[in-house]
């Protein structure tokens, strides 16, 4: 039995080729926010970039908002309420797809950043990403 499930897990491993580009941009795939500051009351525009040689996964819209608080980054509050449909689109390669983020309440000055989890060509292979950090006043 611990056999098996070593064989499985250095399977699971294997398959994970694009693991450096977890946690930030890669090769593979930029994920950036338009602008470095907004205002409390600002809408910011998402945009995926797919530099990989295949289609990829994605759903802009369920990006996690995190603001650093406390010396780590954690989910924001402000995330509570949003609808997203269920969808996972495909984006070609060297093609770009962008969200804009309307918040209905004023975000309090910070920092923050998105989180956004990809999938390569249908498959359970995946890729997070975050965006570059940018500040509301």
């Amino acid at each position: 039995m611990r056999y098996l499930l070593a064989v499985l897990c250095a399977a699971l491993l294997c398959g994970c080729n694009h693991l450096d580009g977890i946690f930030g941009s890669s090769e593979d795939a930029e994920l950036y926010t338009d602008r470095a500051q907004y205002g409390s009351d600002e809408a910011i525009t998402l945009t995926l970039a797919n530099r990989a040689n295949e289609k990829l996964g994605y759903n802009l819209c369920s990006s996690t908002l995190e603001e650093h608080r406390g010396g780590k980054w954690q989910v924001s509050a402000l995330q509570a309420g949003w609808v997203c449909t269920a969808a996972l689109y495909l984006l070609d390669p060297d093609q770009q797809a962008s969200f804009i983020f309307d918040f209905a309440t004023p975000r309090p000055a910070g920092r923050y950043r998105f989180r956004s989890t990809l999938f390569f060509n249908g498959s359970a292979e995946r890729l997070e990403l975050t965006t570059n950090e940018f500040r509301v006043r």
